[in-house]
C-alpha cells in the first residue's frame, strides 16, 4: 500500500508519516504546492491579504493522478482530483481564508469557495475526514449547519481520532525528581505570549520573590511576538526579558532545543505549563504527560478533552461557542489575561500546600497516555481506515 502525503510538517509526522510499518509513504507534489511556495513570499513580508492567499492555495490539492499512489492522506488539505483521499484536520475542513477570522466575522454563508470544498469532501474520492478532537468535530458540525446541503454526506465520513503519543517514563518513581525538592515547572512553545508565558512570569515572580515559594521555572521558547491571539509586541517582550534576567537563579531560558533534548528536560521536571490563549490541540500536553508531568492548561479547544482534572489542572477562561478563548478586543484580552493570572496563582499555591498531588496526577497522566494515545492502537485504527477506504 502506497500512501501519499504533501508536507512533512510536525503535524504530519505526529499523525501520518511512518505510522504503519508495512505501508510505503511517498511525498507528493502538485500545482497547488508550487503555488503555495510562491504565496509564502508575500506572507513572509506581511503584505496585505497574504495570509488569505497562502491559505487558499496551501490547503488545496490536485495532481491529476500523476503521483501514482493508492491513497492520499492530508493534514488540513482537500483534494479536487480523483485519487482516493482522506484528511486529518484541526479546525475547519476546508481550512479556507474566509474562515480564518470566524471568531470576529462568524461563519460566512453562501460562499462559493466553501461550497466547492464541501462538494469535494462529499464526492466519492473522499473516503474519510478525521477530526483531531471532539472540539474539531464540533466546529465542523457548526460549519455544516450553514451549509445543510452537504451535512449528511460530510458527517457520514467524519471520525474523531486523537493523535498517538509514546510514553517516556513508566511512573513518577522513575523520574529523577522528588516531591521534597523545589517544584520544577516547564513551559514549552515558540509563541511564548500566546502560550500564556507573560502571565506565567508575573505569577511566578509574585510567588517566588514575595511569597517565597520554592519553585523553579524552565522556559523553552524563541520568545516570538506578534502572534494572532495575544498580539504581544516589543513592550511585552521587554517586560518578560526583564523578569527573566532579574531571576536567573530560578528561571532557566532555552531559546531553541532539539525535540529529544526537550523531552529529556520534561522528564526532569514535576509539572508542565500551558495556560494558553489559543491552541487547536496541544501536542506539548501529550509529551509532558508522557514524561510524567501533569499539566496546568486553560480549557480552550481540545485541552479539556486531553487534560482532565483527574490528571491535570484546568484554568477556566471566557470562551465562545467554539470553545476558543475571547481575545479579539482589548477588553477581552485583559479579561483573559487576568483569568489566567488569578487561577494560576491559586492552583500553584494549592500544589505547594498539597505536594502529594504531584505524584498522584503524574501517574494518572501516564496512565491516560497509555490508555488513550497508544501508538499501536492508533496504527491499527489508521490501517483499518486505509484498507476500508481502498475497498469501498
Amino acid at each position: 500500500m502506497r500512501i501519499g502525503y504533501v508536507w512533512d510538517s510536525y503535524a504530519l509526522q505526529r499523525n501520518i508519516i511512518g505510522i504503519i510499518k508495512d505501508v510505503e509513504y511517498k511525498k507528493v507534489f502538485d500545482i497547488y504546492k508550487g503555488l503555495s511556495y510562491l504565496a509564502y513570499i508575500p506572507k513572509r513580508l506581511n503584505m496585505p491579504k497574504s495570509e488569505e492567499l497562502f491559505a487558499d492555495v496551501k490547503f488545496k490539492y490536485n495532481d491529476l493522478n500523476l503521483n501514482k499512489v493508492d491513497l492520499l492522506h492530508f493534514f488540513n488539505n482537500i483534494s479536487y482530483g480523483n485519487t482516493p483521499w482522506i484528511s486529518t484536520f484541526e479546525t475547519f475542513l476546508p481550512r479556507n481564508s474566509v474562515l480564518l477570522n470566524h471568531q470576529e466575522n462568524g461563519i460566512i454563508e453562501n460562499n462559493k469557495k466553501i461550497e466547492n470544498a464541501l462538494a469535494a469532501i462529499s464526492a466519492p474520492s473522499c473516503k474519510k475526514i478525521i477530526a483531531l478532537s471532539e472540539s474539531t468535530a464540533q466546529l465542523e458540525r457548526s460549519l455544516l449547519e450553514h451549509y445543510p446541503q452537504y451535512k449528511k454526506a460530510v458527517l457520514k465520513k467524519m471520525e474523531v481520532v486523537h493523535p498517538p503519543q509514546p510514553l517516556f517514563v513508566e511512573s513518577f518513581e522513575s523520574k529523577p525528581v522528588s516531591i521534597e525538592d523545589p517544584i520544577k515547572f516547564i513551559l514549552v512553545g515558540s509563541d511564548f505570549f500566546r502560550k500564556g508565558g507573560l502571565e506565567v512570569l508575573l505569577v511566578f515572580e509574585e510567588l517566588v520573590n514575595k511569597k517565597k515559594l520554592p519553585f523553579e521555572l524552565t522556559i523553552v521558547s524563541s520568545m516570538g511576538t506578534g502572534d494572532y491571539a495575544s498580539g504581544a509586541g516589543k513592550k511585552e517582550l521587554n517586560k518578560a526579558l526583564e523578569i527573566i534576567n532579574k531571576n536567573k537563579e530560578w528561571i532557566h531560558l532555552y531559546s531553541n532545543l532539539p525535540n529529544q533534548q526537550v523531552i529529556e528536560l520534561m522528564i526532569q521536571h514535576h509539572i508542565g505549563l500551558l495556560p494558553t490563549w489559543a491552541d487547536t490541540y496541544g501536542y506539548t500536553v501529550l509529551e509532558l504527560q508522557a514524561s510524567g508531568c501533569p499539566v496546568i492548561t486553560t480549557d480552550v479547544r481540545a485541552l479539556p478533552e486531553i487534560n482532565k482534572e483527574s490528571h491535570g489542572w484546568l484554568i477556566r477562561v471566557p470562551k465562545n461557542e467554539y470553545l476558543e478563548a475571547l481575545y479579539t478586543i482589548n477588553e477581552e484580552r485583559l479579561s483573559l489575561s487576568n483569568a489566567i493570572i488569578d487561577q494560576l496563582m491559586r492552583i500553584l499555591v494549592e500544589i505547594e500546600n498539597n505536594r502529594s498531588i504531584i505524584e498522584e496526577k503524574s501517574n494518572k497522566a501516564i496512565d491516560y497516555i497509555r490508555m488513550h494515545h497508544s501508538e499501536e492502537n492508533y496504527a491499527k485504527k489508521m490501517k483499518k481506515i486505509y484498507i476500508d477506504a481502498l475497498n469501498e
